[in-house]
C-alpha cells in the first residue's frame, strides 16, 4: 500500500514499484480521496489496470446502448464472465455468492407457479431440448408426483 504524506495541504503518495520509489502529488487535501487516488496510481504503476472502474464504465455504456434485441446475447456473456471468476473464488463465497443471485432472478419473475403445477408447464414448455418417448415420460411423471407428495 502507498504511504501518503500532506505537504502543505495536499496530499503526496510514495509508492514502491518495479523496485523504485515513486512520489507522486494527488492534487487533493482530503484524505479518503487521497487513499482512493493512490491506490488506483499504485495499481496503475504496478502493471495492474483498474478493472473493476473499467467494468463499471462497460455496464453503464451497454445500459445506454444495447438494444432489446442483444441483451439475451450480452448475458449470455456475462453468465460466461461471471462462471469464470466464481471459479476462482472460495466455496463457501462463491455458494452465499449464488444463494444471493438465486434469490434475486427468483424475486424478479413476473409469475410464479405451484409446485404441483410444475410438471405440466415442463411438458408443455419449448425450451426441452428434446422429445421423451411415452414410456419414460410416464417415468418422469411418476418421480414428480412423487416429489410433489
Amino acid at each position: 500500500m502507498a504511504a501518503l504524506l500532506k505537504r502543505g495541504g495536499i496530499w503526496t503518495a510514495r509508492i514502491h514499484a518495479g523496485g523504485k520509489e515513486v512520489w507522486r502529488t494527488l492534487g487533493t487535501g482530503d484524505r479518503q480521496e487521497a487513499e482512493r487516488k493512490a491506490r488506483e496510481l499504485e495499481c496503475i504503476m504496478k502493471g495492474n489496470r483498474w478493472v473493476r472502474r473499467e467494468l463499471d464504465e462497460v455496464i453503464e455504456r451497454a445500459g445506454r446502448e444495447v438494444q432489446g434485441d442483444e441483451a439475451g446475447l450480452l448475458c449470455e456473456t456475462l453468465v460466461t464472465c461471471l462462471l469464470r471468476f466464481l471459479d476462482r473464488m472460495p466455496s463457501d463465497r462463491r455458494d452465499a455468492l449464488a444463494l444471493e443471485f438465486s434469490k434475486r432472478l427468483v424475486d424478479q419473475q413476473s409469475r410464479k407457479i405451484a409446485l404441483k403445477d410444475g410438471w405440466d408447464h415442463w411438458v408443455k414448455s419449448s425450451n426441452r431440448s428434446s422429445q421423451a418417448k411415452a414410456r419414460t415420460m410416464a417415468g418422469y411423471s411418476a418421480v414428480w408426483r412423487q416429489f410433489v407428495d
